[in-house]
């Protein structure tokens, strides 16, 4: 467990790392092997070279006004997948979640070793309450954040 302050707020998270170490210098080794986020039902987590998210799936078309407890955190149409080679792709403009399964399958299962540790994402201490709906890959899909 770990606290948090910033702009006079402080959080309890439960998967953090304090980084104020590595940022004052104190520490040189990287905090820790993958970067991990979720929110509502968008799962994303990164390493040195390549990152995997997945969005909502979704057929609204408009702008939503957000539920008063936040977002539902469950994706009735699926998760549409990507997978970015942050090495030879830093823009992210290329998909290559088809051409390298392997990768998403291990991403997949080190987010799901994360994720077990948590509390359900219905549990979150921050409730997952904007959103916006955006075409990715050329899939409709709901961020929520």
């Amino acid at each position: 467990m770990f606290l948090s302050s910033s702009a006079g707020q402080t959080e309890e998270t439960e998967d953090a790392v304090d980084l104020l170490p590595y940022l004052d210098g104190e520490l040189s080794d990287d905090p820790h092997e993958y970067l991990y986020w979720r929110s509502g039902p968008t799962q994303a987590i990164r390493d040195e070279r390549w990152k995997l998210i997945k969005y909502k799936r979704t057929d609204v078309t408009d702008l939503l006004e957000p539920p008063a407890a936040g977002w539902p955190t469950d994706a009735p149409l699926g998760l549409v997948t990507l997978l970015y080679d942050l090495q030879n792709d830093p823009g992210e403009t290329t998909n290559v979640a088809n051409r390298y399964p392997e990768i998403v399958e291990g991403l997949e299962a080190e987010f799901a070793e994360w994720n077990a540790q948590l509390p359900p994402p219905s549990e979150a201490i921050l409730s997952a309450i904007r959103s916006a709906i955006i075409q990715v890959d050329g899939e409709r899909v709901q961020l929520i954040y």
